[in-house]
């Protein structure tokens, strides 16, 4: 899958940047429409905030009715289980197999 960087995508990547202060190294659309932000191993403190300020903050400025706070708490726990569930594993070993196979 490769990443298309819009300007709605870069606008959102710059409002997740300036509420949360977190290192963003990319940021996309999943098959499901839904916006995947990946932050630095070290920065994923910072990007939820204390009692996740920083995801309430990105809901109200991305005027998401779903709970940000829940898909972002079962995305978390379902990649430190390294779950097939996970979109961020999934990802990763979609990229890793794309990797493998154009050698």
């Amino acid at each position: 899958m490769k990443i298309k960087y819009t300007s709605e995508l870069m606008g959102l990547m710059a409002i997740f940047q300036q509420v949360t202060r977190a290192k963003l190294k990319d940021c996309f659309f999943d098959s499901n429409s839904l916006l995947i932000f990946v932050v630095e191993p070290n920065e994923l403190g910072k990007a939820i905030g204390k009692k996740a300020v920083n995801i309430k903050r990105l809901e109200k400025s991305f005027n998401k009715k779903k709970s940000a706070v829940d898909n972002i708490a079962d995305e978390i726990m379902h990649a430190y289980n390294l779950s097939t569930n996970s979109v961020a594993v999934a990802k990763k070993l979609e990229l890793e197999r794309q990797a493998d196979s154009s050698r």
